[in-house]
């Protein structure tokens, strides 16, 4: 029986793999076209970024209802309920590009925060299912590791599909995001989560206690990585290829750059979950939290491709830490009536924070420069660093 089970979550766990793969691959697409597309449909370019900046708006707003959606539904519903999101995303954004309607084109990027807010859960809904703390770590691990798949699947059919569609430019782009997550509703057909909830069964009642869930120091220290760390890396990524044009170097040596960090972000997943085991959870949270803070003074340092090259792939590694440090505590301290509302305070703060790190990268940049930039970074790991200290006094089990 036990044997049965096993091989059960290492089936969810390839299904789950794939389905962030798919997932990373369509926003991936989006991140590549989305600016582009909408070029062509502004007079004012100051707002070639809105679409993009509306699916971490809607993410949030969605992300704790659908927490609590899954709870009553089930968790293969509700992922099912995403990819149709993305699906609808990929159609109308087309549909926005043929009709040259900008207002479309943003309800149509909206709908993939909407997919983000759900997919977002893939990794604790493997980590739920066991009952070993050392393999619910590389549980979480090895379903982001799909994203070194979209990594290079998500720029490829980008270049490949953007002119499918003669005299539409991009529209084969959205086609192609509509397919990818008509495949991701097949492949999810094959999840087999156990205690899913089942038709004409009453679930248990929905807790929903903030209060309870922010007593608990060690569920704050982790929603705190996850979303500083998303923050910090977003900080120094997204001004990164205007900090290199700005440096004279052009669109092809950026991407590389951006390359290597996407890589460093994703690859370490295939044995991060090993790590952890070796070095205990807290150790390797503390290692990421270094490391962030250490991106900001190599970036800080130069300007030259080597330097961005290796602040880009040290955050990525940095943020990879962090993220799967977070996430695998969390999943290891939240009791089970706690965590629909645990794990959606979770990404409303991670999505909350990338928002920040977003807009914050921009304004920083643009008003106090490169090396302002990366010393906030640096303060940004500082801080975290001095509120988990005193954590540790509170909580004496975070160690």
């Amino acid at each position: 029986m036990k044997s049965s089970a096993i091989r059960n979550d290492y089936l969810n766990i390839a299904v789950l793999a794939v389905c962030e793969a798919i997932f990373m691959s369509t926003a991936l697409i989006n991140v590549a076209v989305a600016g582009l597309a909408a070029q062509a449909m502004v007079t004012d370019q100051a707002y070639v970024t809105l679409p993009q900046a509306t699916i971490p708006l809607v993410s949030m707003a969605i992300t704790i209802p659908a927490s609590f959606i899954m709870k009553k539904i089930g968790r293969r519903a509700g992922f099912a309920i995403g990819a149709l999101a993305g699906v609808a995303s990929g159609i109308v954004c087309a549909l926005a590009l043929m009709q040259s309607s900008f207002s479309l084109f943003i309800i149509g990027v909206a709908m993939m925060g909407i997919y983000q807010a759900f997919a977002t859960y893939y990794r604790f809904a493997v980590a739920d299912q066991a009952e070993d703390a050392a393999f619910r770590s590389k549980a979480v691990s090895l379903v982001l590791a799909g994203g070194v798949i979209a990594a290079v699947a998500g720029p490829t059919i980008a270049t490949y599909t953007r002119e499918l569609v003669p005299s539409h430019l991009f529209v084969g782009c959205y086609l192609a995001v509509a397919g990818l997550n008509g495949l991701a509703l097949l492949v999810l057909t094959l999840l087999r989560l156990r205690g899913e909830p089942r038709a004409g069964v009453r679930t248990g009642k929905l807790v929903f206690e903030p209060r309870r869930i922010f007593k608990d120091v060690r569920i704050v220290a982790a929603m705190l990585f996850c979303g500083m760390g998303n923050a910090t890396m977003m900080l120094v990524m997204t001004a990164t290829p205007i900090a290199m044009a700005g440096c004279g170097f052009g669109l092809a040596t950026s991407g590389v750059v951006i390359s290597w960090h996407v890589a460093a972000m994703f690859l370490p997943f295939f044995f991060t979950g090993y790590l952890i085991e070796y070095l205990g959870l807290y150790r390797f949270m503390m290692v990421g939290l270094v490391l962030t803070g250490l991106s900001g003074v190599i970036a800080a340092s130069g300007i030259s491709v080597g330097h961005f090259g290796l602040a880009l792939m040290v955050s990525g590694l940095g943020w990879n830490f962090m993220y799967a440090g977070g996430s695998t505590l969390l999943a290891n301290v939240v009791e089970e009536e706690d965590r629909p509302l645990a794990q959606g305070m979770n990404e409303f703060m991670s999505f909350g924070m990338t928002t920040f790190g977003t807009f914050a990268s921009g304004m920083i940049y643009s008003r106090l420069g490169w090396s302002a930039l990366n010393t906030g970074a640096v303060l940004l790991a500082v801080l975290l660093l001095a509120l988990f200290t005193a954590m540790r006094q509170r909580a004496p089990s975070l160690t």
